[in-house]
């Protein structure tokens, strides 16, 4: 039986590698992390949809219930029920509306998708690959601005990213209970965005 040999001269050089893709996923991870926290605390003029989840999120907080009110020119129903539950829910446990806590939680949450991009690129091309795509969606602009008001497309790029990975995971001889993870993530992305339900 062959025994592999080992090159003892190329191990400083993949540490090295393996040191420097590390910090350049450190470094995009904080830009991503930067810029959504940032455009979170500033905030953004809302556009309609965003001021609708605001009212709805403000009267479940009230006891009001799922409702623009009666003033509404359209019914609740049209608009997802995901991130007004999810800042509802802040509320509740920090005691009022804090539309700016809200939005800092959806960056957070929206971070999670560099780094769920970078695993998804790493998996199907190589390291170079997942940086690219982490390094895109990092400072991608319509996320971005999104971040900035209480929106769901950020909050569903992290849920669709985080559920293709989790397939990728799940995927394989014996792992049909893995399976249950991207179902509960394509379950929260249907209720954030319910055009995914194709998925």
């Amino acid at each position: 039986r062959m025994v592999p040999q080992i090159n003892l001269r190329d191990q400083p050089n993949q540490i090295g590698r393996q040191r420097v893709n590390a910090l350049l996923l450190a470094a995009i991870l904080l830009l991503g992390l930067g810029l959504r926290v940032d455009y979170a605390w500033e905030g953004r003029a809302p556009i309609f949809d965003a001021s609708a989840y605001a009212t709805i999120a403000r009267n479940l907080d009230e006891d009001r219930g799922f409702t623009l009110g009666r003033a509404a020119t359209q019914p609740a129903s049209n608009y997802s029920p995901g991130v007004p539950l999810i800042a509802a829910g802040l509320y509740a446990i920090t005691g009022g509306v804090h539309e700016r806590l809200a939005r800092l939680a959806l960056a957070l949450i929206g971070t999670f998708a560099v780094l769920f991009t970078y695993l998804i690129g790493r998996r199907l091309a190589g390291v170079t690959a997942g940086l690219i795509g982490a390094g895109a969606v990092a400072i991608y602009p319509a996320l971005l601005e999104y971040q900035g008001m209480l929106m769901g497309e950020p909050l569903a790029a992290t849920l669709l990213s985080g559920a293709v990975l989790a397939m990728l995971w799940a995927d394989g001889p014996g792992a049909r209970g893995r399976w249950i993870v991207p179902g509960l993530l394509l379950g929260a992305l249907a209720l954030v965005r319910p055009e995914y339900v194709a998925i």
